[in-house]
């Protein structure tokens, strides 16, 4: 019985370590599958990272170039705005230009309309003069005494000399060559110089009298001992002009002068160089 005991406990054992074997063996076993499954995990999250690092960098590609396409088309955008803001001020520019043209024809049209009436009015003043006075003018180039010999510059020297507008058509209808005078450059400038009025303003007409002779002379008188400025008006701006001034009963300090445009001559005012405004020339 006691053998039969012993048996059994042996084999009890030999089963307990089979079972403990087997155990043993399904553990590793389960170990085993776990790492597998751990390994294929892990490289399966590699295998995503890498894919996402492609992604991500081929993201990165295409932002740039997105980036890239954004920054040619603003440029191009810029480009365009900038030609079309020169083309607007060239047409600006250009409607400008043409304005002025305009005007500047219209102008020229005027002064040509302008010239042609004086020059009608000087050939009727001409013909005029040929009737009133046949004797003043010669036949053609028969001129007495060589006056054209003197030649054009010295003839508008003389006609600058002369303040009637009657004596220079007079002058021009001397024969065909001082006619064409008038299409001088410079006869223009004579004329517009001629219609010009001076005229003197009179500070004190209680003690400043003024009297025209034959008409073209002023005279200036005073009635009682005192110093006065006399001045005139327009104030002359630019262009060379004469004036012969006598002077009759004459004392110190006396003479032309000249004054600031926006002096005011006061009544009660000498002509000395004494201040700022006016300087004198004694006689």
């Amino acid at each position: 019985r006691l053998e039969k005991q012993e048996i059994i406990k042996y084999k009890e054992e030999i089963l307990i370590e089979k079972e403990n074997e087997k155990r043993k063996i399904e553990q590793e076993l389960r170990y085993e599958r776990e790492e597998k499954k751990e390994k294929e995990k892990n490289e399966k999250i590699e295998q995503l990272e890498e894919q996402n690092k492609h992604k991500n960098e081929q993201l990165r590609r295409e932002r740039d170039e997105k980036e890239r396409i954004n920054q040619e088309l603003l440029k191009e955008r810029q480009e365009k705005i900038k030609e079309k803001k020169k083309a607007n001020d060239t047409e600006a520019r250009i409607q400008n230009i043409e304005k002025e043209n305009k005007k500047f024809k219209e102008n020229i049209k005027e002064e040509i309309i302008a010239l042609k009436t004086e020059n009608t009015k000087l050939k009727n003043e001409i013909e005029k003069i040929k009737v009133e006075y046949p004797q003043v003018i010669p036949h053609e180039y028969n001129v007495i005494g060589g006056l054209t010999g003197l030649g054009p510059d010295i003839m508008l020297e003389i006609l600058t000399e002369m303040i009637s507008f009657g004596n220079i058509v007079q002058f021009l209808g001397v024969c065909q060559k001082t006619l064409k005078l008038k299409n001088h450059d410079r006869f223009l400038k004579i004329v517009e110089l001629l219609k010009v009025l001076f005229v003197m303003k009179n500070p004190d007409p209680e003690t400043v009298i003024f009297e025209q002779v034959d008409g073209i002379l002023s005279k200036v008188k005073l009635n009682k001992q005192c110093e006065r400025a006399i001045g005139i008006d327009p104030v002359i701006t630019d262009g060379i002009y004469l004036f012969e001034i006598i002077y009759q009963n004459i004392t110190n300090h006396q003479g032309p002068g000249i004054v600031i445009a926006s002096y005011s001559i006061p009544k009660d005012c000498n002509a000395y160089s004494n201040n700022n405004n006016m300087l004198n020339f004694d006689a």
